[in-house]
């Protein structure tokens, strides 16, 4: 009897259910063409097409600033005059420094170069939380294509234990069926998956901006934590008004806006302005100019209002998104535990319900993606945050990206400039030589 026994035990382990720790979570793995997190950070900071456009309006608003000196400086602009009162119109040109309007609008130009610069700073720090979502969700994809191999690898040696003891007449046909169509869901599923890993690698080349090739392109493996809910993000609303490139970028916009309704104000001095003469116009021509104000003080407002919409939407997704890992992992545990002992009990019985197990794999799979979504959530999140506060070296580093200054300066002016000229000169006449 004991022998009978022991040959029956022998004849089930050689076809047992494959092993159950073979289905732990994976997470994305890299040997070769790995993009890393920081290369992309970098990369979007210089060649993102978006961002070489924003600094094209910086350098614009710069130039402007120019434009503006321009009119307080004597300027030659050649024009015939037929009438004596045509001098009038080369007043501006010759003496504009004399017109009050020039004067505030070469400071509007001024405030807004500075706003246009903040703008731009603040761009960038959108274009590396942008960058870094991107690659947390690639990265979650490629987890989770990673975890459904282990699943359909699994799901194939379970087919293969399936076939044989149908063949033997211990397995019911209905059950190797059901197993066979578990197995292709599964190969369904993992196509899917990688195709919308390699959508979000494109998207990632793309932002980058990249000439290469991108099809063998993959992530590199990122750490992940466990989420944990921090305090409310509600408290640091002020740090971050302080930090915040937009709100210096609209503070200096409504500088600019408070100088442009003086330049309506006594644009009717210049002749050749496009503003209203001296009339019931100006009126009009003023309001406009407070409404402008008045428009951008609202921005600061709806600004701000965001930001407080912005910090209790994350201070709620970290609370969920803790509680959704600890419950998938509790969950995860439970299922591993009722499969076990279905695995155990057909290793010594030979005799199992699959739809039953099958049900529990569905639910295991499901948690395990859970978990995954979880922990990159959490990246996400704290991405936003540091976004928000400046925190990381990504952020702080910003202002060293910003196009390089032209010195408007009249250089000629320059003592030094004079005298490397004559140097110059005294070197092309042979008359000091250098050893």
């Amino acid at each position: 009897m004991k022998t009978l026994l022991l040959s029956f035990l022998l004849i089930n382990t050689a076809f047992a259910l494959p092993e159950l720790d073979s289905l732990e979570v994976s997470t994305n793995s890299c040997s070769e063409n790995c993009i890393e997190l920081s290369e992309v950070i970098n990369r979007v900071k210089t060649h993102n097409l978006e961002t070489l456009e924003s600094a094209l309006s910086l350098y614009k608003a710069r130039e402007n600033v120019t434009l503006k000196v321009g009119n307080l400086i004597p300027q030659l602009k050649l024009q015939i005059i037929t009438e004596p009162w045509g001098l009038l119109e080369t007043i501006p040109h010759l003496l504009g420094f004399l017109f009050p309007s020039n004067w505030f609008s070469w400071k509007e130009s001024k405030l807004f170069a500075k706003a246009q610069q903040y703008s731009y700073l603040n761009f960038l720090a959108n274009q590396v939380q942008t960058a870094q979502n991107l690659y947390y969700n690639a990265h979650l994809i490629a987890s989770v294509e990673s975890t459904q191999q282990k699943q359909l690898q699994f799901l194939k040696e379970l087919f293969k234990v399936l076939e044989q003891r149908e063949l033997d007449g211990n397995v019911a046909y209905e059950d190797l069926e059901l197993a066979k169509s578990k197995l292709y869901q599964k190969e369904i599923d993992l196509t899917f998956t990688s195709q919308a890993k390699n959508e979000a690698i494109f998207e990632l080349a793309e932002l980058m901006n990249l000439q290469g090739p991108w099809r063998p392109l993959e992530i590199s493996t990122l750490s992940l934590k466990v989420p944990q809910n921090e305090y409310p993000l509600t408290d640091i609303k002020e740090e971050i008004l302080k930090k915040s490139y937009q709100n210096k970028a609209i503070d200096y916009l409504l500088l600019a806006s408070q100088y442009a309704k003086k330049v309506r104000t006594w644009s009717f001095l210049v002749p050749d302005s496009e503003g209203p003469g001296l009339g019931y116009g100006l009126a009009g021509s003023i309001r406009l100019g407070r409404a402008e104000v008045e428009e951008v003080k609202l921005k600061k407002q709806k600004f701000e209002l965001a930001l407080t919409k912005t910090l209790h939407i994350l201070s709620s997704q970290l609370e969920n998104i803790s509680e959704v890992y600890e419950k998938a992992s509790f969950g995860e545990e439970a299922i591993f535990n009722v499969l076990s002992t279905l695995r155990e009990d057909f290793l010594i019985t030979g005799a199992m319900d699959f739809n039953d197990f099958f049900e529990g794999l569905e639910s295991l799979f499901g948690l395990q993606y859970a978990k995954l979504l979880s922990m990159h959530s959490y990246l996400e999140v704290l991405s936003k945050k540091d976004r928000l506060l400046r925190s990381i070296p990504e952020y702080r580093d910003l202002k060293s990206y910003l196009p390089e200054k032209r010195d408007h300066r009249f250089k000629f002016l320059s003592p030094e400039w004079r005298e490397n000229k004559r140097i110059e000169k005294d070197i092309r006449r042979g008359v000091l030589t250098l050893d």
